[in-house]
């Protein structure tokens, strides 16, 4: 259904744009309703806490601060491509 909508309206180039879909979550992350699903979401809480076990006996600040960035990258990215290939409906 999704494909049939993307061939028909020629949506498909702006479902490949990840600038577009960066910006569409930086605009949701900033949302009262996310911030409540940041905070109450057990499997958000559960991975935040995992983190924060795995970084809590790393002495140097550079080091957690570097990793934390990293681990965001990489979760942003994983987040634009599963909503890209959700969009693409395959």
């Amino acid at each position: 259904m999704i494909s049939e909508f993307i061939e028909r309206t020629g949506f498909e180039p702006m479902a490949k744009n990840r600038d577009l879909v960066r910006e569409i979550m930086q605009a949701i992350h900033q949302t009262d309703e996310w911030d409540r699903i940041w905070k109450q979401d057990l499997e958000i809480q559960a991975a935040r806490s995992q983190l924060e076990a795995v970084m809590a006996p790393i002495e140097s600040k550079e080091l957690r601060d570097n990793l934390l960035d990293a681990t965001f990258v990489l979760t942003t990215a994983c987040e634009s491509a599963a909503i890209l290939y959700g969009i693409r409906g395959e």
